[in-house]
């Protein structure tokens, strides 16, 4: 797994990006908008105290909030090969 801050203040955008599959724990309320690789946006209200999956994507994220946004977010990495030792 791979451990992110994220810290976005009001206006703030996260250019375009990509995450594999996510686990996010808000910990401030938030107001963002998501904009995805086709351009269509959507807007997002995360609750500080929750937590939301998210499978892979690649979005921009803007927070178009009055408050600074925190979160922290978990990237699942795949499992490593199982290696079965020779003898």
């Amino acid at each position: 797994m791979r451990v992110l801050a994220v810290n976005l203040k009001p206006g703030q955008v996260a250019p375009m990006h990509s995450h594999p599959d996510s686990i996010s724990y808000y910990l401030t309320d938030g107001k963002l908008k998501i904009t995805l690789p086709d351009g269509k946006a959507m807007e997002r209200t995360p609750k500080a105290g929750t937590a939301g999956w998210s499978d892979a994507v690649t979005h921009e994220a803007q927070n178009i909030g009055a408050n600074d946004f925190q979160s922290v977010q978990i990237e699942l990495k795949p499992p490593a090969p199982h290696v079965v030792p020779t003898r």
